[in-house]
């Protein structure tokens, strides 16, 4: 929850205090949940080779003591940070692996959130076609079940697929459409972070068009925001820098 609001510094001194408690104590699910917010605050501060390696920890001890539920969310966690490293892929066996639990847990949330991050691994293979229809399928899924958070997130995700540089299919209009949505949202939710990299992935479309005024403008706001998030971390921290993964996306 901090993560998606922008609270980085508050979110790493929940995660090491967390850590701590978990370590001391030392009761399995207590580490496993220690283990996902340090994937997901690794990734976040875009130190992507470790964020794999704590999502690789999580999957393994989750795997071992037969804690379904934990190791389908390990799973998703392991394909963000994986797909955030820069790597080819995902992995066939991770694919599969989650396909299994989740049709044998059957958690419509679960299933939507892996949607979101297999959106980003087709985009990275640039196979449009199946990243567009994923991301649909999620948002449906998310509107059925009133998911407001993940809509936004999945809006923003088919505004990068219909935008994207390589996309011989591309829509400007429908992805700024998308786009505009997805803003709207971050901004009653109180989501920084998304309104960031939307704002980020607006201002590549406007760039990329010629619009240099208005791509200038979108990209101030958008740099005004992580300024304001990350000048609040510790000084250990303090070069720590957001990582969008739609300028992850470009520089592929």
């Amino acid at each position: 929850v901090l993560l998606a609001r922008g609270d980085v510094a508050r979110a790493f001194d929940y995660c090491v205090r967390g850590s701590r408690i978990a370590l001391e104590d030392g009761e399995t699910p207590l580490v496993l949940k220690a283990l996902e917010c340090l994937a997901a605050f690794l990734s976040e501060a875009g130190m992507f080779s470790s964020a794999r390696c704590m999502a690789e920890s999580f999957v393994e001890l989750a795997q071992s003591s037969g804690l379904l539920r934990c190791e389908l969310t390990a799973r998703r966690q392991l394909a963000r940070a994986t797909v955030l490293s820069g790597d080819p892929g995902v992995s066939a066996g991770t694919t599969e692996r989650w396909l299994g639990l989740s049709r044998l847990l059957e958690i419509p949330v679960e299933a939507a959130l892996m949607n979101l991050e297999m959106v980003w691994n087709w985009l990275h293979n640039r196979d449009f076609t199946e990243a567009l229809r994923l991301a649909r399928e999620g948002l449906e899924i998310a509107r059925w079940l009133g998911l407001d958070a993940l809509i936004d997130d999945l809006l923003h995700l088919v505004g990068v697929v219909e935008s994207a540089v390589s996309n011989p299919r591309k829509n400007f209009l429908r992805a700024l459409e998308a786009l505009e949505q997805a803003l709207q949202g971050a901004e009653a939710r109180k989501r920084p972070r998304l309104r960031w990299e939307v704002l980020e992935a607006m201002a590549a479309i406007y760039r990329e068009r010629g619009k240099d005024d208005l791509a200038e403008e979108y990209q101030r706001r958008a740099d005004e925001i992580e300024c304001l998030m990350t000048s609040s971390l510790p000084p250990t921290l303090r070069d720590a820098r957001w990582h969008g993964r739609a300028r992850i996306q470009r520089a592929l």
